[in-house]
């Protein structure tokens, strides 16, 4: 008798699964195995030094920093979610319309440092290879 919620039946045998919240525990176990304490606390040092950059290129104030610090730093993590999805779905559109134009197009940079769009013009792009 079978106690998983899930079960496969694969060429007359059967396969059981364990539940979802079972291999979250698995994978997360795993997870801290392979890395360790210490580089998930660099990992989330790295995090919060990275949010702290973006508050302040985004026009963050120290003073408002000192008000209310899991708000502000809160605002800046959903902000850059919410940027990085828009960019990605931007990316993601150009990629089903099938345009050529690379994430970094010339009307997002001053130039590309390395074409990669076949309209370049004279300029071929060739792979020496063996």
């Amino acid at each position: 008798m079978c106690m998983s919620m899930a079960m496969f039946a694969v060429s007359g045998c059967d396969l059981e699964l364990p539940p979802s919240a079972t291999l979250v525990q698995e994978f997360s176990g795993r997870l801290a195995a392979a890395l360790g304490v210490t580089d998930i606390v660099s990992l989330c040092v790295l995090a919060l030094v990275f949010l702290l950059a973006l508050y302040f290129v985004w026009g963050g104030t120290w003073n408002k920093l000192e008000e209310n610090p899991y708000g502000e730093l809160k605002g800046t993590g959903l902000r850059a979610g919410r940027e990085a999805k828009d960019r990605f779905n931007q990316w993601q559109a150009r990629q089903e319309q099938g345009s050529p134009v690379s994430p970094y197009s010339p009307s997002q940079a001053s130039g590309e440092a390395f074409p990669t769009s076949p309209g370049d013009g004279s300029r071929r792009q060739q792979m020496s290879c063996c």
